[in-house]
Parts: C-alpha cells; structure tokens; sequence
C-alpha cells in the first residue's frame, strides 16, 4: 500500500511539472500574440496612409513578401519605381 501511495505521488509530482510547463508555454504564446497583435495594429495604421499603387507595393512587399523584382513585375512597374515607393513608405513607417 505505501509503494502504491509513492508511485501515485510521484506520478502527481509529474504531472504537476508539466502542468507548470504548458502554462508558461501558454504564457509565452499569449505574449507573442499580444506583440503580434501590435505590429499588425501598426501595419494596418501604415497601409491606411498608403494610396493606388503604394499601397499594392506596400501590400506586396511587406504582406506577401515579394522581392522588389516580383512585385514590380506584377505591377508593371521598374524596380527602381519600387524603390522610390519604399522609401516614401519607410519614412513615414519610423
């Protein structure tokens, strides 16, 4: 009967730690969604300043994360037109 007992708690310990694991896990995760949450709050604030096509460049370039190239080629634009959006957009983004 006392082996059972130790067996029963040492099974209890155990699951008592990882209880205490899963919770700072949780923990972590909420975080990381709450900064999550933050950026997306200040790209969406970003995207509503942009207009036409800054804003399908910024949308490519930053959402999607197409290369300069890509998104010029969707847009029918130069790199160098890329180019000269993004640094408007970043300007205003620090």
């Amino acid at each position: 009967m006392q082996q059972r007992i130790i067996v029963l708690e040492t099974l209890l310990e155990s699951y008592q730690n990882e209880s205490d694991t899963i919770e700072k896990y949780i923990s972590l995760q909420q975080k990381r969604l709450q900064q999550l949450r933050q950026e997306k709050e200040k790209v969406d604030q970003e995207f509503s300043k942009t207009q036409g096509k800054n804003n399908k460049v910024f949308y490519y370039r930053v959402i999607e994360g197409l290369t300069q190239e890509k998104t010029a080629e969707k847009l029918g634009m130069s790199s160098r037109q890329i180019q000269r959006i993004e640094k408007n957009y970043k300007k205003v983004i620090k």
